[in-house]
């Protein structure tokens, strides 16, 4: 009988290993003035010299754990942290007068020969999209993550703001793109 509940479990972790993984549900083509926020909290950047908000997510199903937002800073440089949760990260960056998103994707040209990308929204303010390793062979694991980039304008200043570099699974990016979206139709509106 252990051997029989052995086998089903090997059986069951081999087929797990090789399977190609279920998609969670495509993100949502809605427009940017049609989002939710009412899982969202506003997290005032004007403190961190940065002349906005923020709508971070406020309900621990949404990042996987207890909502405890936090900025991390140096004085004088271009670079944000923003924390929502152990499990949600995002970095705002300084462009000045740059296209930020467009200097991003610039970027990721560069890593073409290590990276495959796979483009799931290019909008004006949002970019997301799946980043596979390249397999060496065809018995190699995919090694992926997804990530959220977006760019929003203030006092014209242009800020990038995306996921951590590693990624994240594809439900915490959908979570992610709320936000950023968010911002990016707010401070165009403002920009107008």
């Amino acid at each position: 009988m252990k051997k029989i509940i052995y086998s089903l479990l090997l059986a069951g972790l081999v087929w797990s290993c090789d399977s190609e993984p279920k998609e969670s549900p495509a993100i949502p083509q809605e427009t940017v003035q049609e989002l939710d926020l009412s899982l969202y909290a506003p997290l005032d950047l004007t403190p961190y010299q940065i002349p906005t908000t923020l709508y971070l997510p406020n309900d621990e199903q949404l990042v996987g754990g207890a909502v405890e937002p936090q900025v991390i800073h140096q004085e004088d440089d271009f670079t944000w942290t923003i924390k929502a949760s152990r499990a949600f990260e995002m970095v705002i960056e300084d462009y000045g007068e740059r296209d930020a998103l467009e200097l991003y994707k610039e970027n990721l040209e560069r890593y073409t020969d290590v990276h495959t990308y796979q483009i799931i929204e290019d909008s004006a303010n949002v970019l997301i999209y799946k980043q596979s390793l390249k397999k060496q062979n065809k018995q190699a694991l995919e090694h992926y993550s997804y990530h959220c980039v977006g760019m929003f304008t203030a006092d014209d200043i242009n800020y990038l703001i995306s996921s951590r570099k590693e990624g994240y699974e594809k439900p915490t990016i959908n979570v992610m793109r709320t936000s950023i979206a968010e911002i990016a139709r707010r401070n165009e509106e403002v920009s107008i």
